[in-house]
């Protein structure tokens, strides 16, 4: 099995912008994607391609079928992932209560 690298598939070879509101950050995933991350860097694996699933445990506001919109805002959050000093600061100062 061939392992490609990641990164834009289109012949413009092009990322897409960030995220456009400002709120969403990588802080919002929760420990085990934090985890998972790290052991996908530790294992010299984090360039390459990984799949992952988007999803939530319950339809919000009690309703019965959820309609998914804004695949394209989660495309632009995932190409861009990254923490900044201050992200990586701020976990760990909650995580460990030091920085």
């Amino acid at each position: 099995m061939e392992v490609k690298a990641n990164g834009p598939n289109d012949e413009s070879g092009r990322i897409p912008d960030g995220p456009t509101n400002p709120m969403v950050t990588p802080l919002l995933t929760d420990l085990y994607q934090f985890t998972m991350a790290y052991a996908y860097w530790k294992a010299g694996k984090h360039q390459e391609r990984a799949v992952f699933d988007l999803y939530f445990r319950k339809n919000p506001f009690g309703g019965e079928y959820t309609v998914f919109a804004g695949l394209e805002e989660c495309i632009r959050f995932i190409a861009n992932f990254k923490f900044t000093e201050d992200e990586i600061s701020f976990r760990l100062r909650w995580t460990f209560g030091k920085a």
